[in-house]
């Protein structure tokens, strides 16, 4: 490496030579408008220039500012003392207004945001720039070039001066020099001429002369707010911070020429109170485009994420269509693997107990008992299967089955359900007690199904009371009518109801009450087929009782509420 590899290129060099011409420029230019002293001027753009440029380029720059402003001073008024004091306290103050900005106000992007440009206003504008004054009058005093009975008049217009450079040039050097932070909407070329007009015919208006020829104390410096309003909340806060540099150069001229409500009989105060007036319209035409250009990132951030919605909505909602589509097709394989299989189980199943049947029948004078029990618990396992067999098919067919509606007689389909019962098991003695009249609208193949999986349940569960009892009728529960069956069988525990519906869920021993544990969760689907829902109640020991509804539509057509106790005994 080069042990002149530390020295500054030379693309470094240039650009502290170009600041520091530019920054004597302005010096220079400022200086002309020093009545108060001739180091001391209300228009003081320099400020504005080394803070943009600690904020943009770093703090290494600092020799540009210090030599433009000892430059400016040494070849104004002053000594070698006096300017190099003066020139410090510029530099000072520029690398303290950015260190503050960039502590506390998100630095580059100071102007993005509302609350940063009130906090640069503060420390930047306000804070900062009190230390340029402090150290150059006091130089100039120590020096002998400004009295120390005017110290208070030369500090205020020195920091005014500064105060106003920093909100209105630096803003505009902040912002043209970074890529916007958020889109903007440029306005049509013949809207962005108008407000050109517009800030020209205003300014003529207010600072040049166009109405009264002469100072007035009317208050027409307030017309020229609607204008940055307008370019404020039409454009952004690049457009806006140009548009108050213009409007400020614009007063200047004319105030200085005697024209509007700012001159007063001395020069240096007319331009002290145009510079905080100007400082204010520049702190509200920033603050109003930053709130704008935030609304509007925020409504487009809103129409981005409304837009991405609807394409992840019509990405899922073609996704959906696929997968109901191949669902469906699974679904019909899946019927059709059902209806093959069941086909193929059923017909060993039917000759197994066909078989078995005939050897009990035909071959009983040669059977010992023992063959006689293995034969019948052969019959009894392949009713089971049969059953569970019949109840997948049940289960498989219900998704897809049509709903043929009509009126169902629940009391009389409960009865016949009843007698078969009493059929099959002969030999307990089972009381029934059967609500009558209980019509609803609903599909009759369906509902026969729910009810004899009910039924069969109560049954089951009751066959080890002395005197068994089922109950079916309707009656109010939870505020609303129910349906419900009853049995006064070995209950459950509530802590596992939630598993009741549940397909394959046992809540009882399966070798002491055999079943498919398919019954419970067919009746639920069905019931929810039918636009209701169906639940539970029950105590160990003391039987269950199990309550359905049906939609609305499948309700009661007629039928007088009969109390249980009330209902026909079968």
């Amino acid at each position: 490496m080069s042990r002149y590899s530390t020295l500054p290129h030379g693309r470094d060099i240039t650009r502290l030579f170009v600041l520091t011409l530019i920054y004597v420029i302005a010096g220079k230019f400022g200086l002309k408008l020093a009545f108060i002293n001739a180091s001391a001027s209300a228009v003081w753009a320099p400020t504005g220039i080394a803070f943009a440029a600690f904020l943009l380029l770093g703090y290494s720059i600092w020799p540009a500012i210090f030599l433009g402003a000892f430059l400016v001073n040494i070849t104004t008024a002053g000594s070698l003392t006096t300017s190099f004091g003066i020139a410090l306290g510029n530099t000072l103050e520029g690398v303290l207004g950015a260190f503050l900005v960039n502590r506390f106000a998100h630095g580059r992007r100071v102007f993005d945001e509302p609350y940063d440009i009130f906090k640069f206003t503060l420390l930047a504008a306000l804070a900062s720039t009190t230390v340029s004054p402090t150290l150059g009058v006091t130089s100039l005093a120590l020096g002998g070039f400004a009295p120390w009975a005017s110290y208070g008049p030369i500090w205020l217009t020195w920091w005014l001066g500064d105060a106003g450079g920093n909100l209105i040039i630096a803003p505009l050097l902040v912002l043209w020099s970074l890529k916007p932070a958020r889109p903007r909407i440029p306005a049509r070329t013949w809207e962005a001429g108008l407000m050109a007009l517009s800030l020209l015919f205003i300014d003529h208006i207010v600072f040049g002369g166009l109405i009264f020829q002469k100072s007035t104390n009317y208050p027409l410096e307030f017309i020229c707010f609607p204008v940055v309003i307008w370019v404020a909340f039409r454009t952004g806060p690049r457009e806006t911070a140009l548009g108050i540099f213009g409007l400020s150069v614009m007063a200047i001229w004319g105030t200085l020429h005697g024209f509007g409500p700012f001159v007063r009989s001395s020069p240096n105060t007319s331009l002290l109170l145009l510079q905080t007036f100007m400082g204010v319209v520049a702190v509200m035409g920033l603050a109003i485009a930053a709130v704008v250009s935030e609304r509007r990132q925020a409504q487009e951030d809103l129409q981005r994420a409304h837009d991405d919605l609807e394409q992840r909505v019509q990405e899922r909602t073609t996704v959906l269509a696929e997968t109901a589509t191949d669902l469906k097709a699974a679904n019909q394989e899946l019927e059709a693997f059902s209806y093959s299989v069941s086909h193929d189980l059923r017909t060993p199943l039917r000759a197994i107990d066909g078989f078995s049947k005939e050897l009990l029948i035909h071959c009983e004078s040669y059977l010992q008992d023992s063959d006689r029990e293995d034969l019948q618990r052969i019959r009894i396992a392949t009713q089971r299967m049969a059953q569970l067999i019949e109840d997948l098919l049940d289960l498989a067919r219900l998704s897809r089955s049509e709903m043929s509606w009509g009126e169902v007689d629940l009391s009389g389909m409960m009865h016949g359900l009843a007698a078969e019962l009493k059929t099959r098991d002969s030999a307990r003695r089972i009381e029934f007690v059967i609500q009558p009249n209980l019509m609803v609208q609903g599909d009759a193949r369906l509902l026969h199904i729910a009810l004899e999986n009910l039924l069969t349940n109560a049954w089951k569960f009751s066959q080890r009371t002395q005197h068994p009892t089922i109950e079916f009728g309707m009656s109010g529960h939870d505020g609303q009518e129910a349906f419900y069956i009853r049995d006064n069988g070995v209950g459950f525990n509530m802590a596992y109801a939630g598993n009741l519906f549940k397909a394959f869920q046992r809540l009882h021993d399966p070798k002491e009450f055999p079943g498919s544990g398919i019954g419970l969760a067919l009746v639920q689907r069905i019931i929810q087929r039918h636009g209701g829902r169906i639940w539970a109640q029950a105590e160990e020991n003391r039987g269950a009782t199990f309550y359905f509804t049906l939609a609305p539509s499948a309700n009661p057509r007629s039928s007088k509420t009969v109390d249980a106790r009330e209902g026909v005994r079968a």
